[in-house]
């Protein structure tokens, strides 16, 4: 599940759960992020998963990002979802929690 045989940074499962092909380099990435002042805006096209964005202030403290749309219900293909909300502070992070339905 650690390997990158095409050499792109993402791992076979990484390429597993973003339904991407771990033998082809995908260079666009499936997650982008953006913003201005202390909002933010997620984006991702994650179809056939059920994904929740967490975000935190230290790295070790994750909690659910309460915006609107980030219900965790599933894509379809070809979809993206962009979720806007405040920044989780000065330093802050997301992560992607990802289940199959």
């Amino acid at each position: 599940p650690g390997g990158d045989p095409d050499e792109d940074n993402r791992s076979n499962l990484e390429e597993f759960l973003a339904y991407t092909d771990p033998q082809q380099p995908d260079r666009a990435g499936f997650a982008s992020l953006g913003g201005t002042g202390d909002q933010v805006t997620v984006s991702y096209a994650l179809p056939g998963r059920e994904v929740r964005v967490e975000s935190s202030t230290n790295l070790l403290d994750w909690r659910n990002w309460t915006v609107p749309g980030n219900d965790g219900l599933p894509l379809a293909t070809g979809s993206v979802r962009a979720l806007h909300g405040p920044a989780p502070g000065p330093e802050g992070f997301f992560r992607f929690q990802l289940r199959e339905p």
